[in-house]
């Protein structure tokens, strides 16, 4: 099974809430729903371990009326369009952001993308107000909580190569996030070398709005996530 457009667009409207719209639509690409769709399972489990979620956009101005998501990878501190973020805030702890689509620097010191990322705010504020055109100033993987990357594919699919890539760019990633591999489709091949070849890295295939099982399991693995950084 698939989900459509419809679906995921639904379950990022349902957790966005009645005062915040996203600026995709049922027209949009689906793999851009599909990273939009696993950033509301993110705020769901960070929910569900007692933090509350505000939204900010690129130019600090809090409370907007549209989720503005990145459709390409981009700078966190890019202002091309009011590009919006998630502020998830634990009971004190320092707050953290949650974004789709960011361009972070690994240990090596090559940047990467992340579908989606959860970070220190500190990190984030730091970067958007060191930054300037052609001067761009991106997260380091150390302060990076979690990262996710998302596959949505047609469900004859193979996801090998991409789960090559991501065991690469895992082992780039820092030892302080904790990394993910989601995808929506059943991918056998790439199931058994994520499984034998990277102990660092957790995935949950099959996973769209009516995947009940498969969607717990993402939010069991994130909360588990949220509560270890609670616990820090």
């Amino acid at each position: 099974m698939i989900a459509s457009n419809v679906d995921l667009l639904n379950e990022i409207s349902l957790q966005l809430g009645y005062a915040i719209n996203p600026s995709l639509t049922v027209t949009s690409d689906p793999s851009d729903l599909f990273e939009a769709y696993l950033l509301s399972l993110v705020l769901r489990s960070a929910e569900r371990e007692g933090a509350s979620i505000s939204y900010e956009d690129v130019n600090a101005s809090r409370n907007p009326t549209t989720f503005v998501f990145r459709t390409s990878p981009g700078q966190i501190a890019s202002k091309r369009h009011p590009y919006t973020h998630a502020i998830i805030s634990f009971p004190d702890k320092p707050d953290l952001e949650a974004h789709v689509g960011i361009k972070v620097s690994g240990t090596s010191g090559v940047l990467h993308e992340c579908d989606v990322a959860v970070l220190s705010r500190e990190e984030a504020r730091q970067c958007r107000y060191r930054s300037r055109p052609g001067y761009w100033v991106v997260p380091r993987s150390s302060e990076i909580l979690l990262a996710i990357e998302c596959k949505f594919y047609a469900p004859s699919s193979s996801l090998l190569d991409e789960a090559r890539s991501f065991i690469g760019l895992v082992s780039d990633l820092s030892h302080k996030t904790n990394k993910y591999f989601i995808f929506n489709i059943s991918s056998g091949s790439a199931e058994r070398l994520l499984e034998k070849k990277s102990k660092a890295l957790k995935w949950v295939g099959e996973v769209f709005p009516a995947s009940g099982i498969e969607v717990e399991r993402v939010l069991n693995l994130l909360q588990t996530t949220f509560r270890g950084y609670k616990k820090s």
